[in-house]
């Protein structure tokens, strides 16, 4: 993360039956340098997606 500026990685699992590659399900991990890891429990797409705008504007503040 400190070598390319990151402020925050997401970690897709895509290692499940429900979330697996071409699912309409996600869960991920939001990793960033200061804060404690953020799971996001198996939810549509969708979901995932505001709730990861959400949280960036959130920091960008």
């Amino acid at each position: 993360m400190k070598e390319c500026n990151a402020d925050l990685i997401v970690a897709n699992d895509v290692g499940r039956t429900k979330t697996k590659i071409g699912s309409d399900y996600n869960e991920v991990f939001i990793v960033t340098q200061k804060e404690p890891v953020v799971h996001l429990k198996v939810q549509d797409k969708d979901s995932i997606a505001k709730k990861l705008f959400e949280i960036i504007i959130a920091k960008s503040k």
